[in-house]
């Protein structure tokens, strides 16, 4: 399998160059995505789901056969995943050992660097993804500006409610839960925050700690509690001498270095795998409860499409969601038994692409405005 991590210097200073175009929703992104849509470059004209033709309306064993034929044919697939090498690349070698005719390439960036990859490669003419896997936000940008194409995996009838487009424009590889993080060595049982607003008690100035690209959080309490008390509570929380880092791990990793007391926002997963390793901290689940899914897209004019077909069902299936969940991720489908009971919340707030996309620049703008910051994302 080849593995090819872009989150080098290059990569970096080219990011840092196009990042701000796609962070303020830029139509020269737009304009790129759908010049790419448009003109097929170095692709059959036919989309992905007309190459795939009837395979789409089959079912079962004859639907796997089908897509196996092709793939056969195709003989690679190419993944643009922001699931981390560690954890993608591994769970892509499960896939690729029951589909050993398949040359996995394995293209990982981060947030913003996945969408400054794609954008840049569309831009040459030398984009040749197959899926693409990516926040909500960047998912947005990509249905809309054409570079993917619907495709309702069978599988997605058992994905939880919310977790998938019914008209088949992405689903949720995996999910992560917004959580409170404290250091149980450093706050109380009986001081621990029952509601967001507990943080702004006098006892944690100095000794909070938020992520800088906190957009997705703060953009939902905009949308449970409205504008108004989610600015107010924000500028009360910089009143708090908040620390600002980028990063879950950093802010979990000065967590549980005594640094600071408490994190209002971090991954659950991420926390609990620190936590079973032996950090000092725990975790509240507080109201409104954030849910994150990962969209999976399959491309329009992939290269690989029955390839691509091939990969998306066998990810959504029991199989595939099982063997996600060894490398520390939820399952998206309801009768996967959780890694994490205790992450598991009624009635979340679900961070979709239609949702939240058409409204990201405007949060983006709020952030900053309401935080401080001069960049954010």
């Amino acid at each position: 399998m080849l593995s090819l991590d872009v989150e080098q210097r290059q990569a970096r200073t080219l990011a840092k160059r196009i990042l701000l175009l796609i962070n303020s929703v830029t139509p020269a992104l737009l304009s790129a995505l759908t010049l790419f849509s448009l003109s097929g470059v170095g692709f059959a004209q036919e989309t992905s789901s007309q190459r795939l033709g009837k395979a789409l309306s089959l079912v079962g064993a004859e639907r796997e056969k089908a897509l196996i034929e092709g793939a056969k044919k195709e003989g690679e697939l190419n993944l643009y995943f922001v699931l981390g090498v560690s954890e993608g690349q591994p769970f892509a070698s499960v896939f690729q050992k029951q589909y050993p005719f398949l040359k996995v390439n394995y293209i990982r960036a981060g947030r913003g660097a996945i969408m400054t990859k794609i954008l840049t490669e569309v831009r040459v003419g030398a984009f040749r993804g197959d899926l693409i896997q990516i926040s909500p936000d960047e998912a947005y940008h990509l249905i809309k500006g054409g570079i993917t194409d619907r495709y309702l995996s069978p599988y997605a009838k058992d994905v939880k409610k919310g977790y998938y487009d019914p008209n088949g424009n992405w689903t949720a590889l995996y999910y992560s839960t917004m959580v409170l993080a404290y250091n149980n060595t450093r706050v109380a049982p009986g001081d621990v925050p029952k509601r967001y607003e507990d943080v702004l008690n006098p006892k944690w100035k100095g000794k909070l700690i938020l992520d800088v690209a906190a957009t997705d959080w703060f953009g939902m309490l905009v949308e449970s509690w409205g504008e108004k008390k989610a600015v107010d509570f924000g500028r009360q929380l910089v009143k708090q001498e908040i620390q600002f880092r980028r990063g879950h791990r950093l802010q979990l990793l000065l967590l549980s270095a005594g640094e600071v007391d408490i994190a209002p926002k971090v991954y659950g997963e991420t926390g609990y795998i620190m936590k079973s390793a032996g950090a000092p901290i725990d975790f509240a689940l507080l109201k409104p409860h954030i849910i994150k899914p990962y969209p999976m897209l399959l491309v329009k004019k992939a290269s690989h499409p029955f390839a691509a077909a091939l990969f998306y069902d066998w990810s959504l299936s029991e199989k595939g969601q099982a063997a996600l969940q060894q490398f520390a991720r939820v399952s998206v489908l309801e009768r996967v038994k959780p890694r994490y009971p205790a992450l598991m919340v009624e009635n979340p707030l679900v961070i979709t692409p239609e949702g939240f996309g058409p409204n990201y620049e405007r949060y983006i703008n709020l952030f900053k405005d309401t935080f401080g910051i001069k960049t954010a994302e």
